[in-house]
C-alpha cells in the first residue's frame, strides 16, 4: 500500500496540480465525452481555480472519478488523480459536509461491522473469494451458485464477507480507508492467502491497487461454466457495459465477453466500451451531491444502448442504470441458465439487501 502518498498528501497534490497546469494543452479531448468537465471546465481550468482558492468543494465532489479523462488524454496525464487528491485535501482541511454522504457511509460502516463480516477459511486454504457488499445484498442466490461452482474447481476455497473501503477511498477519507484496508491485508497475511478472487469490480480495483503479496483475479477470469446447461433461447442485440472501475482491466473485459458467448449471447459493442467506457452515474458518490449530473451519465449510456438489453458485471452499475435501461447482471444470466435454479433468480433492493447479507452469512456459516 502506498502509505507515502497518504502521509504526504499536500506534496502529492502540488505535484499533480503542477503536471496538469504545465502539460494540459486544453485540447478539450477529455471534455468532449465527460458530462462533468463540460459543465465545470477542463482539467487545467480546474487546477488553476483550485490554486487560486476559487474552486467550490461541491464541484470537486461532482466528479465521478471514472478515469475517462485519464484514459483519453492526448498528453498522457492524469486529471482523475488530481481530482481525487483534491478530495483528500478537502477532507483533511475539514471542508466536507459528511451529512451529504450519510447513506453511503452508513452502508460502508455496516459492511465493516462484525454483524456482516465473515471469514470461512479451512486449513490449507490459499484462495479466497471476496464477493463485496453490493452483490451479496442484491444477489445472494447468485453468489451461492457461484461459490458452488468455484468449489468444484477449488475445493478448499475460502470466503470473506467484508467491505473493501472503496466509498471512503473515493470520498478522500484516506486515514479511515488506510486503517480499514490495513486490517484486511493483515488478515490475508495471517490466513496465508495467496490468491484473492473478486466479484465486484470496485473491490477488484482496490485490491489491484493496494494488496501486496497476493495475486488478484476476478471470478470471471477463473470460473468454469463449461458443464452448465443452457435452458433459455439465444437472445440478440445485447450490449455489454464495462464498469468504469474495470476501464483498464482488459483481462476481465475479455473474460466477461467469453462468458457471454458461452451463455448464448450475441453482442454488439457500444461506441464507448472497454478503456473508453462511460460511468453509470454512481461513481464517486456523485448522486449524493448532484443527482441530475449522475442521471446525465445514465442518459449517455442509454443513448448508446439504443433500446437493447445491457449486460454488466457490476452490481452498482446494474442498479443505477436500471433507471433507464433493461440491465442484467452476468451472474443473473448464469443462474437463470441453470435448470435447477432458474426459478430462484431475483434481484433485491434496499432495505431487503441488509437482510439478504445476514442470511447469506448464516447460510455460509452453516455450510449451506
Amino acid at each position: 500500500m502506498d502509505l507515502q502518498l497518504f502521509q504526504n498528501l499536500g506534496a502529492e497534490l502540488e505535484k499533480s496540480l503542477g503536471e496538469i497546469t504545465t502539460k494540459c494543452t486544453q485540447c478539450k479531448r477529455c471534455v468532449r465525452d465527460c458530462a462533468f468537465l463540460r459543465r465545470n471546465g477542463d482539467p487545467n481550468e480546474l487546477a488553476q481555480k483550485f490554486q487560486n482558492g476559487t474552486l467550490d468543494v461541491k464541484i470537486i465532489f461532482s466528479c465521478s472519478l471514472c478515469q475517462l479523462c485519464t484514459a483519453v488524454c492526448t498528453e498522457n496525464i492524469d486529471p482523475n488523480r488530481m481530482l481525487w487528491l483534491m478530495r483528500g485535501w478537502a477532507v483533511a482541511k475539514g471542508q466536507v459536509d459528511y451529512s451529504l454522504f450519510r447513506g453511503i457511509l452508513n452502508y460502508e460502516r455496516l459492511g465493516f461491522s462484525p454483524l456482516f463480516r465473515l471469514e470461512l477459511v479451512t486449513q490449507g486454504c490459499k484462495t479466497l473469494f471476496f464477493p463485496g457488499c453490493a452483490t451479496a445484498g442484491s444477489r445472494p442466490h447468485q453468489l451461492m451458485h457461484v461459490i458452488r461452482l468455484l468449489r468444484k474447481q477449488i475445493p478448499d476455497l475460502g470466503v470473506m464477507l467484508n467491505c473493501c473501503g472503496k466509498p471512503s477511498h473515493d470520498l478522500g477519507r484516506l486515514e479511515y480507508f488506510e486503517d480499514k484496508w490495513r486490517s484486511i491485508e493483515n488478515r490475508l497475511t495471517v490466513l496465508g492467502i495467496e490468491t484473492v478472487l473478486t466479484a465486484c469490480p470496485s473491490c477488484h480495483q482496490v485490491f489491484q491497487q493496494y494488496a501486496t503479496g497476493v495475486t488478484v483475479k476476478s471470478l470471471y477470469q477463473v470460473i468454469d461454466i463449461s458443464g452448465e446447461q443452457q435452458t433459455l433461447s439465444r437472445r440478440k442485440n445485447i450490449r455489454i457495459h464495462d464498469p468504469c472501475t474495470s476501464r483498464f482491466d482488459t483481462e476481465t473485459q475479455r473474460a466477461v465477453r467469453s462468458l457471454t458467448r458461452m451463455l448464448g449471447f450475441d453482442h454488439t459493442e457500444m461506441r464507448h466500451h472497454g478503456k473508453s467506457t462511460f460511468c453509470c452515474g454512481e461513481g464517486g458518490s456523485v448522486a449524493c451531491i448532484d443527482r441530475e449530473l449522475a442521471k446525465l451519465w445514465v442518459g449517455k449510456r442509454a443513448q448508446e444502448a439504443d433500446g437493447s438489453e445491457v449486460v454488466t458485471y457490476c452490481g452498482g452499475c446494474a442498479h443505477f442504470l436500471s433507471q433507464s435501461l433493461v440491465v442484467t447482471h452476468i451472474l443473473d444470466v448464469l443462474l437463470e441458465r441453470h435448470p435447477d435454479t432458474a426459478r430462484a433468480v431475483s434481484v433485491s433492493r434496499f432495505p431487503l439487501t441488509y437482510f439478504n447479507r445476514l442470511m447469506l452469512k448464516l447460510k455460509l456459516w452453516c455450510g449451506f
